[in-house]
């Protein structure tokens, strides 16, 4: 049906199917052609214990992930469904960070507090409820943009339409 075309997950692993490097991504399917190429983003090695070494390809800089204490592991490290909850919000607040910056506003010591729900059967993330609290005032424009740009950051839509996305902005009073 859709020969000459790779299936292809979002999430940036590479690996080289018939000697041609090809993305991996976890996210909604999209279809490349054989002839797309992509510049490896992680390396992922197993470390035993149900732990892992995650290496960034360009800064070298280093995430370790480890089962929760729930299924099986330790809980040392961030889980590799914290990490997806987290990039949630990381993702909204460098987003935001960019439009700040067009706006010539700042963002201060804004954060994001993130609570992940786990499913089970099949054992999944059902729910992340993020409240994002921005530690100075904005005029009514600017919080308005500021918010729907949090809204359609990449990890956003990368997130399945059957979880709950619940997203809080909480603003200081003036």
């Amino acid at each position: 049906m859709f020969e000459g075309f790779t299936k292809v997950y979002r999430f940036s692993v590479v690996v080289y199917l018939l000697s041609a490097p090809v993305r991996i991504e976890l996210c909604p399917w999209q279809f490349y052609s054989p002839k797309t190429f992509f510049i490896m983003t992680s390396t992922v090695i197993y470390q035993g214990d149900l732990r892992t070494l995650c290496v960034h390809e360009a800064s070298g800089s280093t995430i370790i992930t480890d089962a929760p204490v729930d299924n099986h592991g330790k809980g040392e490290a961030f889980s590799p469904t914290d990490n997806v909850a987290t990039a949630l919000g990381a993702c909204m607040l460098t987003v935001m960070g960019i439009k700040a910056r067009d706006l010539g506003v700042a963002l201060g010591d804004t954060k994001v507090t993130i609570q992940k729900v786990m499913g089970t059967n099949p054992r999944r993330i059902t729910a992340i409820h993020a409240k994002v609290y921005f530690d100075n005032h904005q005029e009514a424009k600017a919080r308005s943009i500021l918010e729907k740009t949090a809204l359609t950051c990449p990890v956003f839509y990368c997130l399945s339409e059957s979880m709950e996305k619940n997203i809080e902005f909480v603003w200081p009073e003036s």
